[in-house]
């Protein structure tokens, strides 16, 4: 049995029968011939399964605590149509904007995923798009006269809507090269009108992907320590941290990215016995967060070492206001990396800055530590 059949009995066991009848008495039998590719002109069978697939096939992601942004995105994503437009979901790597997007998109019907590996060309991207919506996977069929013909039973079974393409865009590393993604966007929202959402850190795309009227760009910050503390999967460790007197130092080193989190508590569990153990518990915390901040006095000197403008660049840090104002460094004929792991470009109070890339990075830079410090020096400064 196809899946799409599979499909079918499920909705009617549970009572969403109604979206038979758009298909038709003989949906059974052109479903099979078209998900064997034998039919693959056939548009309202595949139109129908990725409305239906996205919508109750899903399983139930980690919610995101961030209720602002997730009302803004569900705002956007009820809309039918975005015209030209797109939505760039941006922040640094880690920071929960994949969670972010999954709990918007959720019980949503039409999504379709694609990822966007470094170097990827335009063409690369929209094809994975383009077969992710017909389902077709031989080279022999027209991908884009089969996907303009999917869009248009889509949009006539749900009453002008067009699907969802979240593009997930993986970080890229210092030789890399940018994927296609500007244009890639531009062809599948001109040509087929999709309503595409891009997930990626401010340095793996372009920036005419996010410097352009056509991009509405979601900026997602670091979370500050009360949304930190109230996940779920983090009141262990916030227990542990805080008993052991070391939850500012914890907060201070990890600041609001939840997966240094995650990470620092997987290393915690392996290495500690299910029974509490104080002096142990406060000793390899300490020595976790020490590794971070090590890590950024690694990244740091990297980079003063392999771009000839960096340590000219962090000359210019003010240590009080945590930034560096972007205008000071054209005024300095100073270039960013197009690669920086050492510092990211914000809008704060209508100018862009540079600030650091993550916490540890700020602490390296603030009170310029070039060695590997204590838990007990760390207390000191944070």
């Amino acid at each position: 049995m196809t899946p799409f059949l599979i499909e079918v009995v499920s909705q009617a066991v549970t009572g969403i029968a109604p979206l038979l009848p758009y298909v038709g008495a003989s949906v059974g039998v052109i479903g099979a011939a078209s998900f064997a590719q034998v039919v693959p002109r056939i548009g309202p069978v595949r139109a129908g399964w990725v409305a239906v697939r996205s919508r109750f096939l899903q399983s139930r992601p980690i919610q995101s605590v961030r209720t602002t942004e997730l009302n803004l995105l569900r705002k956007d994503i009820s809309r039918k149509t975005w015209g030209q437009k797109y939505i760039v979901v941006t922040g640094e790597k880690g920071v929960g904007k994949s969670c972010l997007i999954d709990s918007a998109v959720y019980k949503t019907c039409g999504v379709i995923r694609v990822t966007a590996q470094p170097g990827h060309s335009q063409d690369k991207i929209i094809e994975s798009a383009l077969r992710g919506l017909t389902g077709l996977r031989s080279s022999f069929w027209d991908l884009m006269s089969n996907s303009k013909r999917v869009v248009f039973w889509y949009k006539v079974f749900t009453f002008g809507r067009t699907p969802i393409v979240v593009v997930s865009v993986t970080e890229r590393k210092k030789d890399d090269q940018c994927a296609g993604v500007a244009a890639a966007v531009r062809t599948l929202t001109d040509d087929l009108h999709l309503r595409v959402i891009v997930d990626s850190s401010p340095n793996s795309i372009d920036e005419s992907v996010t410097q352009t009227n056509r991009g509405r760009v979601r900026c997602i910050d670091s979370m500050d320590r009360q949304m930190i503390e109230s996940l779920p999967q983090f009141s262990c460790l916030i227990v542990v941290a805080t008993r052991n007197l070391i939850g500012n130092v914890l907060w201070g080193v990890l600041g609001g990215n939840p997966s240094k989190y995650q990470k620092l508590w997987d290393e915690l569990e392996m290495q500690l016995d299910k029974e509490p153990n104080l002096p142990l518990e406060r000793q390899v915390i300490g020595r976790l967060l020490c590794d971070e901040v090590s890590a950024a006095i690694d990244l740091v000197r990297t980079a003063k070492k392999n771009h000839p403008h960096m340590k000219k660049t962090i000359e210019l840090f003010d240590q009080e206001k945590n930034q560096i104002e972007d205008e000071l460094l054209e005024k300095k004929g100073l270039q960013q990396p197009a690669v920086d792991k050492v510092f990211r470009k914000v809008e704060r109070n209508g100018i862009y800055v540079l600030i650091p890339s993550s916490n540890a990075v700020g602490i390296v830079l603030r009170y310029s530590i070039t060695r590997r410090p204590s838990l007990e020096e760390l207390t000191m400064l944070i």
